[in-house]
């Protein structure tokens, strides 16, 4: 026979997982801003500009990736919760 359903804890555990790596991209992006701010302190002239702003270009995409992986959290969280609920009621 098949499985069919949640496993709840596991599905709890997938959305845990989720948020950390979400957490963890926000470090990325809090360390990558710290260090590329700092950069114009050791370079001078047009490039720096460029490659600061070539920053912001990716960390504009890396923000959007966070926020996808922190609501795929939050989707699994609320699947579970859902489950859980749904089941204590048979």
């Amino acid at each position: 026979m098949a499985f069919e359903g949640m496993d709840v804890a596991a599905v709890q555990g997938i959305s845990k997982q989720l948020a950390n790596q979400a957490t963890a991209i926000g470090t990325v992006i809090s360390t990558v801003d710290s260090i590329v701010g700092n950069a114009g302190s050791v370079w001078q002239g047009p490039d720096v500009s460029k490659f600061v702003a070539d920053w912001h270009s990716h960390k504009s995409a890396l923000t959007s990736a966070q926020t996808a992986i922190t609501h795929l959290s939050q989707k699994a969280m609320q699947n579970a919760n859902t489950q859980d609920a749904t089941s204590k009621t048979y």
